[in-house]
């Protein structure tokens, strides 16, 4: 009886166990069968996000090569546009130097010019050019800018070579809004580029304030003419050969011999007397030109206005000037010397004397370098490169106490500083840059 009940328990036992045993391996499959469901919907899901991701990516990737497009254009045209006579409406055609430059930014070279427009200022001077539309959400692509500049507008487009949408259309449905810059046929992009005189500038700046004055006589510019006068400039040195193209001394070589324009000597205000004349802006301003203050290197910090000395101190030592001897280098122009820094009036006092003057900047001039004379100035620094004679002994004017500065302005282009747009007149350097 004993071994019989044993017997029998062990069969309840063993019964429970085996029904124990199979709820559990059912609940382990249903688990196992939800968390496949979950891992299944949950793939599908970062599938499809990472799928979004990559083709947004993607078409950022292929916006960034559009932008870099439409701002070589539109620099490119500026660089054009940018010199003293007008220019003639872009050529955009497909098969065009621009759109090949447009294009050549593209990795599938894909991408296109949709238009080319100007600015206010551009159209008023330029009709080759059509007005640019006035901002909207439409035009998100191209940035909202405050600038009176002229400057020029370079839409690009992209399109793939079915021509059909860049978008899935269910990415398309998405993305595109109201100015979304992505639409359902195309990706687009607009760089903007302006140009004008300088207003600031950075980089190497020659501590001395020439007078607009100076500029005017030796450029023979007469901006308060009717139509103004452009200055006339001395071609700027090329130096791709190793030697200056038109500033060769040397017969025996293939470039053409000096500059036969003057030679100019600018004095500082103490040498000769003052020659005041009348300016753009209606003021009086007197010649000459004047060391200002400056940084330890002899570079000059730029501004809308400098401290300077109307005495004749020299503005750097000849080892500081030597390596700009032979060079073109930027001057700041005034076209007011007041005694303090207040806003220009009609009424202001613009021959203001005394040391330690306050120069009001208008501008910068590109000046070829030739030589210089000083208090404590070596011998070979007072002959010029050009020629080898001795400079600043203008003959009935300052007798061997001459002290200038010699060469010519002459024209540049460069890509820092602040453009003006505030009407001073061309001075021969221009700020060519992308505009945000």
């Amino acid at each position: 009886m004993l071994r019989l009940n044993m017997i029998r328990w062990a069969h309840l036992l063993r019964g429970h166990v085996d029904h124990r045993l199979s709820l559990s391996g059912r609940r382990r499959e249903d688990g196992a069968v939800a968390m496949l469901v979950a891992m299944l919907m949950g793939m599908g899901v970062l599938l499809g996000a990472a799928a979004l991701t990559i083709d947004t990516g993607a078409l950022l990737y292929e916006r960034s090569q559009l932008q870099n497009g439409a701002d070589a254009a539109a620099l490119s045209i500026a660089k054009t546009c940018a010199g003293p006579t007008p220019c003639a409406a872009p050529d955009i055609a497909a098969t065009s130097s621009l759109s090949v430059l447009a294009g050549a930014n593209a990795a599938d070279k894909k991408s296109r010019i949709a238009s080319v427009c100007g600015s206010v200022a551009l159209v008023a001077v330029n009709g080759a050019f059509t007005p640019c539309p006035a901002a909207s959400p439409a035009l998100v692509e191209c940035p909202v800018t405050t600038s009176a500049a002229k400057y020029v507008e370079v839409r690009t487009e992209t399109l793939n070579g079915d021509g059909s949408s860049i978008l899935p259309p269910v990415f398309a449905q998405m993305l595109n809004g109201a100015g979304n810059k992505f639409s359902n046929t195309t990706v687009k992009a607009c760089g903007r580029a302006g140009w004008g005189p300088a207003r600031t500038t950075r980089g190497f700046v020659l501590p001395v304030a020439m007078s607009y004055c100076e500029w005017k006589a030796a450029t023979g510019a007469n901006p308060t003419a009717s139509p103004p006068v452009a200055g006339t400039y001395v071609t700027q040195p090329d130096y791709t050969d190793g030697v200056a193209f038109g500033y060769d001394t040397s017969s025996s070589t293939l470039a053409p011999p000096w500059p036969t324009a003057t030679e100019k000597e600018v004095y500082t205000a103490s040498s000769v007397p003052a020659a005041g004349c009348t300016t753009w802006n209606g003021h009086v301003s007197p010649g000459n030109f004047s060391a200002v203050q400056q940084l330890s290197s002899c570079s000059a910090s730029a501004g809308e206005w400098m401290v300077g000395d109307t005495g004749n101190s020299s503005p750097c030592t000849d080892a500081q000037l030597s390596p700009y001897r032979g060079k073109t280098i930027l001057v700041p122009l005034f076209d007011c010397v007041a005694s303090s820094t207040a806003a220009l009036t009609p009424s202001t006092d613009c021959q203001a004397g005394g040391n330690n003057a306050n120069y009001h900047i208008t501008g910068y001039a590109t000046f070829y370098l030739t030589g210089w004379q000083f208090s404590g100035t070596n011998g070979g620094y007072d002959k010029s490169v050009k020629d080898d004679h001795q400079v600043c002994h203008a003959a009935g004017t300052t007798g061997n106490s001459g002290r200038c500065l010699s060469g010519w302005f002459t024209r540049e282009e460069i890509g820092v500083g602040e453009i003006d747009d505030t009407g001073a007149p061309d001075f021969g350097t221009t700020v060519i840059q992308v505009l945000g």
